[in-house]
């Protein structure tokens, strides 16, 4: 029955990482590591099936290779969608170390199994502390939450506690196999084989139902709509007229699901005239008039208030670091810490 449940999840959360690889997304880099985490639970379950299957076959140690990686992934993973990190070699070489220790371990001639599982112990105990005081390290204030802050957070808090679990669960499989001298079916073992199937039935859940919980991930990037009608020019300027009424007097842009086609179904005009019209008379996409927006209300956020720079990239409609970063550097020429600390001076 256990090596029915682990080939189960092994099936669903290859299915997933599939799934996250080709769905296009603001987070696709991000979503990258995702999709990584889902292939080495995968394997893990898969592992786990074989050793079942065959009690002559050695799956421990792929199993421990897999075991010290998910600490780094799932590090990267949030560091990834809360700072907008870009991994340097150092950073990859730094976070792989425990990885390729476990990689030298393989071919040592002595019985290495007590101190693998030690580094196991050990890397998801940095690692889940690390995770925590990241996640707490970028905490936003109540006040500047919005529906897709609170399931972005919701979702990286989640991960944190699915790592702290996997810790708790490796420590107790740890002890059951130097009390009992085997791991070839210790009780913990079959528990968290469990967790970890009923946890992939209940993402594959959310996934298919898309879920608002994980909607976030699936948000897709902005394309500007063909321009092939022609329009008069005092319907522009109406246009014109009504965005400056709309998207800025209101405050629009700070959604960060407004779109091109959400402002076209307020003023019940034509997608296409509102980008003739912000081409012809700003100069500029719609999506750059948007971001330009943007940027100019987080500059003042910055030099007015003590908020965090995620709680007012959140705040003004960006949904990711890098991206908040890129056109706060291209509008204003540097960092939004840059530009607080000149600002303050």
């Amino acid at each position: 029955m256990i090596m029915l449940i682990s080939f189960t999840a092994f099936i669903l959360l290859a299915l997933l990482a599939v799934s996250l690889l080709m769905t296009p997304s603001v987070y696709k880099k991000s979503n990258y590591l995702l999709a990584l985490l889902f292939v080495l639970l995968s394997i893990k379950m898969l592992v786990i099936t074989v050793r079942f299957w065959n009690h002559q076959l050695d799956a421990y140690s792929l199993s421990s290779i897999i075991a010290v990686s998910l600490g780094p992934v799932i590090y990267s993973y949030v560091s990834s969608v809360l700072e907008g990190k870009r991994f340097t070699p150092l950073y990859i070489v730094l976070h792989s170390l425990l990885v390729v220790v476990m990689l030298i371990l393989q071919w040592e001639p002595i019985e290495a199994s007590v101190i693998k599982d030690i580094l196991i112990i050990s890397s998801l105990s940095f690692y889940s502390i690390a995770v925590a005081k990241l996640i707490m390290d970028n905490q936003i204030d109540q006040g500047q939450k919005n529906d897709t802050v609170e399931r972005v957070m919701g979702f990286l808090k989640l991960l944190a506690i699915f790592l702290i679990i996997l810790t708790v669960f490796d420590i107790i499989i740890f002890m059951e196999f130097l009390w009992l001298g085997t791991i070839t079916s210790p009780v913990s073992l079959n528990i968290a084989i469990s967790f970890l199937a009923t946890l992939s039935v209940a993402i594959t859940y959310m996934w298919l139902n898309r879920s608002q919980f994980i909607s976030w991930l699936f948000t897709a990037k902005y394309q500007s709509p063909a321009i092939d009608a022609q329009f008069t020019a005092q319907e522009k300027q109406q246009v014109i007229e009504q965005l400056k009424d709309v998207v800025e007097a209101e405050q629009m842009y700070l959604s960060s699901e407004l779109s091109i086609q959400t402002v076209a179904a307020k003023l019940d005009v034509s997608p296409r005239l509102i980008s003739n019209a912000v081409n012809q008379y700003l100069g500029k996409t719609f999506r750059r008039y948007v971001n330009d927006l943007r940027i100019a209300h987080a500059k003042r956020l910055l030099t007015e208030t003590d908020n965090n720079v995620l709680s007012i990239m959140f705040t003004v409609g960006f949904e990711t670091k890098s991206n908040f970063n890129k056109e706060f550097q291209q509008h204003v020429g540097m960092s939004p810490v840059a530009y607080r600390k000149t600002s303050r001076q």
